[in-house]
Formats: structure tokens, C-alpha cells, sequence
């Protein structure tokens, strides 16, 4: 029968403890690809039509039968302000709100919420 000294049993516990700690360090599949939180209108760059996504979305297929491009690919899309700008909106990663980044002639940004439940955009063109 062999016999465990205290200096075996302590490099049990260091083991046990570093093991633990990369678990902890190591993100969930979810946040490194990331994800939509929320209700979201998303652009298809293929067909142009527009879809509107809710919870926690990572992926999304493009609703129309005859495109089915991924319009939301491991959180990374372009999300629709309620005014219909997209083309300055691709978010990546974990998002839970975007402003809408669209340049406005007069300077600055359109700035609208592009999260929430609100009606059907109108896509730019």
C-alpha cells in the first residue's frame, strides 16, 4: 500500500486549484463568439431584406426562402436603426445595445437605439 506524504498532498492541491482557475479564466463558447442580446432588426447583404431577431442570438439563417444567407454569424451583423441605417452598423462580439453610427450631412452621427422593439425598418438604399 503506498503512503501519501504532505508534500504529495500538497502538489495534489496546487494541481487542483490551477486546474480550477483556467476553467474560471476560460470563456464560455457564447461570449468569445458572441452574440445579440435583445431584439434586433438585421440586414441580409445578399437579398436586402431585413429580419428581426429576439433573446440571445449567435447565429441567424436569413428568413427568405430563397437566399438563406447567414445574415448573423457568431454575433457578428449588421443591425437596422429605426430609420433604416445599416451600412455603418456591423457589430461584433457580445452586443446589448448599439447607437446607429450613420454620418449625417450636417456632422455627427444619427445616434438612434438601434435595439428595441419597434416597427419595421425601411432599409436604406
Amino acid at each position: 500500500m503506498s503512503e501519501v506524504t504532505r508534500r504529495d498532498a500538497m502538489k495534489l492541491a496546487v494541481a487542483a486549484g490551477a486546474t480550477g482557475l483556467a476553467a474560471l479564466a476560460t470563456p464560455s463558447p457564447a461570449v468569445a463568439e458572441g452574440f445579440l442580446n435583445g431584439t434586433f432588426f438585421v440586414y441580409c447583404k445578399k437579398c436586402k431584406q431585413i429580419d428581426k431577431v429576439e433573446n440571445q442570438t449567435r447565429n441567424h439563417t436569413c428568413e427568405n426562402d430563397k437566399c438563406k444567407n447567414k445574415t448573423v454569424d457568431g454575433g457578428t451583423a449588421y443591425v437596422v436603426c429605426p430609420k433604416g441605417h445599416w451600412k455603418d452598423n456591423k457589430v461584433q462580439a457580445v452586443t446589448n445595445g448599439h447607437q446607429c453610427q450613420k454620418p449625417l450631412a450636417g456632422g455627427g452621427i444619427c445616434g438612434m437605439e438601434c435595439k428595441g422593439n419597434f416597427p419595421k425598418p425601411t432599409p436604406e438604399a
